[in-house]
């Protein structure tokens, strides 16, 4: 299992890419109690993602695709950025002009291929920018000196065969006050159908939020499962495993018979299912590091693993209500006379749940390694 590691200080500059939107009339930044502080919060519904490692050893997946993505981040000197995007293709996908207009020695020619136009994103002068999709759903981010949000909503989210979701939400928020800099993400799937209907899940719902004062921080959270069958087996999933708790009528025993009926264990039907579908299925445990003025949350959510008879070791994941989030704070007594510079580093929180997808925390929580900032 690869572990992920990144500082909890790092995070904000990786995801500065800015939209034109309207402009609209900010306060300033608040007198603050606070020398200096970042913070960022990130999450989506559902991430996909080949694992070929006999092709790569590291365990990275080659490629991803992520639906209903959402994030939020501010730091010092009243720079923020929010981002909403229904699908959201990596952020060098999402800006292939300057990449190709390097690799061809031709900037010309980065001009001639747009940004990827299906996600909407504001940094601190923009306010608010929203782009509606369908009469309920739509996606929106807002950007202020001291706030930064992004929303997603979608209903009836559909890849035939593969996975289908009534409805999705995923929201990312980060600001800072006088006296604190928080963060938090929240994502809400409802009616999840994987395989045709062969796995399905009621709700699922996951929540990672972080608050700094400076000299004390916070992190907090929930992951929450309702309604899994397999194969119309109930099952109840937990960072501990799955277990199953009931079987649909096919599979009980009739009453009076007698004989062995192994199919009505449960958990040999539930084994058996999922053996036959060549899935296992795991809730990733949260890890959360706090110390000081820094909390890091990270919770990858809901993980079904599908084999992929046609690599060795290969497999599909597909990652569900996956969020995070950070905040770092230092009080404005303890800045030296240089004061603290957050100006060139930076960190994508959703590169850091998107590697750290594949772990699933098992052996106490390894998921993650939330590495102490210097400052």
């Amino acid at each position: 299992m690869m572990r992920t590691r990144y500082g909890s200080a790092l995070l904000a500059a990786g995801l500065c890419l800015v939209v034109a939107g309207p402009a609209h009339a900010q306060s300033a930044e608040p007198e603050s109690q606070l020398g200096g502080y970042v913070a960022g919060a990130a999450g989506w519904a559902v991430s996909f993602q080949p694992v070929l490692p006999a092709l790569l050893p590291t365990g990275d997946a080659p490629v991803e695709a992520t639906l209903s993505l959402s994030t939020a981040n501010v730091k010092s000197g009243g720079n923020s950025l929010g981002r909403g995007a229904i699908f959201w293709p990596g952020s060098a996908a999402a800006n292939l002009g300057p990449l190709l207009g390097t690799g061809a020695s031709q900037p010309f020619v980065g001009g001639m291929v747009p940004p990827y136009p299906a996600f909407v994103e504001a940094s601190a002068k923009d306010g608010e920018v929203a782009r509606s999709i369908g009469p309920v759903g739509g996606m929106r981010a807002f950007g202020s000196p001291t706030r930064a949000e992004g929303d997603v909503r979608a209903p009836d989210v559909n890849v035939p065969g593969f996975v289908k979701i009534d409805s999705v939400s995923s929201n990312s928020a980060a600001e800072v006050t006088d006296i604190d800099v928080t963060s938090g993400c929240t994502v809400h799937l409802d009616g999840v159908s994987l395989l045709d209907g062969a796995i399905s899940f009621k709700s699922i719902f996951s929540r990672s939020a972080t608050t700094s004062t400076g000299t004390t921080s916070k992190a907090e959270g929930d992951l929450q499962v309702a309604g899994l069958k397999v194969t119309g087996v109930a099952a109840e999933l937990t960072a501990d495993g799955i277990h199953a708790v009931g079987l649909p009528p096919e599979a009980a025993p009739v009453p009076g018979a007698t004989g062995p009926f192994p199919n009505a264990n449960p958990d040999a039907a539930l084994s058996q299912a999922l053996s036959s579908l060549g899935v296992t299925i795991r809730m990733t445990r949260s890890v959360e590091k706090v110390s000081g003025g820094s909390a890091d949350r990270l919770a990858n959510g809901v993980v079904v693993s599908i084999k992929n008879p046609a690599v060795q070791g290969g497999r599909f994941d597909i990652v569900l209500a996956s969020t995070g989030s950070t905040a770092l704070a230092t009080p404005l007594a303890d800045l030296g006379a240089e004061g603290l510079d957050l100006s060139s580093s930076g960190s994508d929180l959703t590169g850091a749940l998107s590697s750290a997808a594949g772990d699933t925390g098992g052996g106490g929580g390894s998921a993650g390694d939330f590495s102490a900032s210097p400052l």
